[in-house]
């Protein structure tokens, strides 16, 4: 019961401080650059490379998200298929197609990593959805 009650005191403080960090934080102008080192193209220092895996992860994740989907789920879709895109290649796609659309840089990271994966990958009709 307490801790309950210290987080919901704590709640104000958390969400102050989460408004208060930079409006590109989450945005493709922030992390293209990042996740271009794990392609070889920046720098591979520790915190360089903790940062690339956050972007992978978020790669990763937005392509399960989008293979897990079922019809009327997410507003994005994409039928990517099941075990036969490398990590390589899904890492490859999804960051030329960003860098190609330069209207996204303002964009959120996950949203334009989506849209990117279901540009590459689409669904032609339900069948190919699973």
């Amino acid at each position: 019961m307490r801790a309950a009650l210290r987080y919901l005191l704590m709640m104000p403080v958390l969400l102050w401080s989460a408004s208060s960090v930079a409006d590109d934080a989450d945005s493709v102008k922030h992390w293209l650059p990042i996740c271009k080192t794990l392609l070889g193209n920046g720098p591979t220092d520790f915190n360089g490379a903790y940062h690339a895996g956050e972007c992978l992860g978020m790669i990763e994740a937005a392509a399960f998200i989008l293979k897990k989907g079922t019809p009327g789920g997410p507003p994005i879709l994409a039928c990517l298929p099941d075990n036969s895109i490398s990590t390589h290649q899904l890492l490859t796609t999804v960051l030329q197609w960003i860098e190609h659309d330069t209207d996204l840089v303002d964009t959120n990271f996950l949203v334009a990593t989506q849209l990117a994966l279901a540009a590459n990958w689409p669904c032609h009709n339900e069948t190919n959805k699973k």
